[in-house]
């Protein structure tokens, strides 16, 4: 049964400022241009140019710290600007076939998160404070089979920010349906693993920002934020490092195949 779309966005599908608009404004990515493979990839520009995969309105790029040190952890970003995965078209299907896809390549389970925005008042955006890029982007991040219980440890994780956060079903492995279902058009966090997700309504848009990440790196080891790249030599390290790893992989067949336009 499909869902009502209440909540259109009132702008166009480009914004100027934007980096997943237009990657190139972000200039060189400092942190992997010393990377001898960076070059050989002619890959000299920014890390949000590199398109693993791409369907008609979501591309994959790579996250720029992954969470896990040796693992695959990407960004399925909107083509169009929009703030929130449940905003305007519904993408179900394309987020379902890559999900899909990376489970076949990989083997593994995945985890698809993202921090929602809210709908624009008053006639302009009024960015929130858990989006650190505001432009519509999902987390999708392989899980080792470990016995352990990501979506038990994201609860515990915002318990402690101070958020409680409702448990909620995901029918037909559809992330994009329960999120167009629960929307009301405020900020959101949506975590999910199987068939069973975690739902935060930010009414405040006071949550911090990269949740995700914090999290997932913390549930992996040790908890970094991607911010801290340009200031601290031993973060810029570590996002190298786990670039170099996932690139690596990423080159060859199925979903991690290199597009160029």
């Amino acid at each position: 049964m499909a869902v009502e779309q209440r909540w259109v966005y009132p702008y166009s599908d480009k914004k100027d400022d934007c980096l997943f608009c237009d990657p190139t404004m972000g200039g060189v990515t400092q942190h992997v241009a010393s990377w001898q493979g960076w070059n050989e990839r002619g890959r000299a520009g920014n890390l949000a140019e590199i398109v693993f995969f791409e369907s008609k309105g979501i591309k994959v790029i790579p996250d720029s710290l992954p969470v896990k040190e040796n693992g695959h952890h990407v960004l399925l970003v909107r083509k169009p600007h929009r703030t929130a995965y449940a905003q305007d078209e519904d993408v179900s299907g394309e987020v379902i076939d890559i999900m899909d896809r990376l489970h076949d390549e990989t083997g593994k389970q995945w985890i698809f998160a993202e921090h929602g925005g809210g709908m624009p008042h008053n006639g302009h955006e009024e960015k929130s404070g858990n989006q650190s890029v505001w432009h519509a982007h999902g987390h999708a991040i392989e899980i080792d089979d470990d016995g352990r219980d990501p979506l038990r440890f994201m609860k515990e994780f915002l318990r402690q920010e101070g958020w409680h956060a409702q448990e909620i079903p995901v029918l037909n492995c559809d992330p994009i349906g329960a999120i167009r279902i629960h929307y009301d058009g405020n900020p959101y966090a949506f975590f999910q693993y199987g068939s069973a997700a975690l739902w935060v309504v930010d009414r405040e848009g006071t949550m911090k920002s990269m949740l995700t990440q914090r999290a997932m790196s913390r549930y992996h080891g040790e908890e970094l934020r991607w911010k801290d790249i340009p200031k601290d030599p031993r973060v810029a390290e570590i996002a190298t490092r786990r670039l170099m790893n996932l690139l690596s992989r990423c080159g060859g067949t199925g979903l991690f195949t290199t597009y160029t336009p």
